[in-house]
């Protein structure tokens, strides 16, 4: 594992002075691999010093699938403007700052204000190394994370008001979490506390997605409202998981249970009248109301 760790410390190392073109391979938990263990991909253009093209791929059912193209703009020395394409065009300003022959610390900028700060290996693509600080567009720290050759090993986290949040929360393992009981279970049980309410389904469309954290001992809690619909029912459909019995398996990472940041989506269809669809999907629990 040194031996591997090694070599690609020193294959980055003359990619970032000689900035050529590269492709890296991730796996679980931001790990570098080789292609056959890899979810991810990034391959790395350098059209010149003043612009560089990273292309992320995820590994679907069919191969591998473009799903984000950034464009790299030098704007002033060891400073780019990063836009990334898609149906909403995003851009960021990230400045690096040269610490030694193998480490560089980055500041991200958007709308003039910082939301990342850390260190990384490698320009292009980013290889994270040390501490790496995320904030909210308030300005409130969101999480303080410790990678290890772009490997989440720990973090402390916070919500957007400042309050603490959970630690050490992981959110790519090798064992996603299940609930126990099933999944008809977990479905009679939401469907039960929205129809309690009165809900009228025929009144509501669109999705929300609503996060919590899956303990090491099986149980739930921190539930967030990660994008919401209608201010009862997102109360009601977390009120429908905290209320839920039954224990979760945990997630596994390196073979020990770990905590895990579960996404649960939900979608309203109009008009709906079956409610009978719930599936899980790499590790996303997703209920459609259809």
């Amino acid at each position: 594992m040194k031996t591997l760790i090694a070599f690609i410390c020193i294959f980055f190392s003359v990619y970032t002075f000689g900035q050529n073109d590269t492709t890296i391979f991730i796996g679980i938990n931001g790990k570098l691999v080789n292609e056959s263990a890899a979810r991810r991909k990034q391959v790395a253009e350098i059209k010149s010093k003043k612009k560089m093209i990273l292309t992320t791929y995820n590994l679907g059912n069919t191969g591998w699938e473009e799903t984000k193209k950034e464009i790299f703009k030098e704007t002033e020395a060891n400073t780019y403007q990063i836009t990334s394409g898609g149906l909403k065009m995003n851009t960021i300003t990230r400045n690096y700052v040269k610490l030694d022959e193998d480490l560089y610390k980055f500041t991200e900028i958007s709308e003039n204000k910082i939301i990342r700060t850390g260190f990384t290996i490698t320009i292009i693509p980013i290889i994270l190394q040390g501490e790496v600080i995320d904030f909210y567009q308030n300005g409130n720290k969101q999480s303080v994370s410790e990678y290890e050759n772009n490997e989440l090993v720990s973090n402390k986290n916070w919500l957007e008001d400042g309050q603490e949040y959970y630690e050490n929360i992981f959110y790519s393992v090798d064992n996603a979490p299940f609930y126990i009981p099933g999944n008809n279970r977990l479905h009679e049980h939401i469907l039960k506390i929205l129809k309690e309410n009165e809900v009228d389904f025929s009144t509501i469309t669109g999705n929300m997605v609503v996060g919590f954290v899956v303990f090491s001992n099986g149980t739930i809690g921190g539930f967030r409202i990660v994008k919401g619909i209608q201010a009862n029912i997102n109360q009601l459909v977390i009120s429908a998981l905290s209320s839920l019995n039954g224990e979760w398996q945990p997630a596994r990472l390196n073979n020990e249970t770990v905590r895990y940041f579960q996404l649960f989506p939900v979608n309203f269809l109009h008009n709906s009248t079956r409610y009978d669809n719930l599936e899980m999907e790499g590790g996303v629990l997703q209920w459609n109301s259809n």
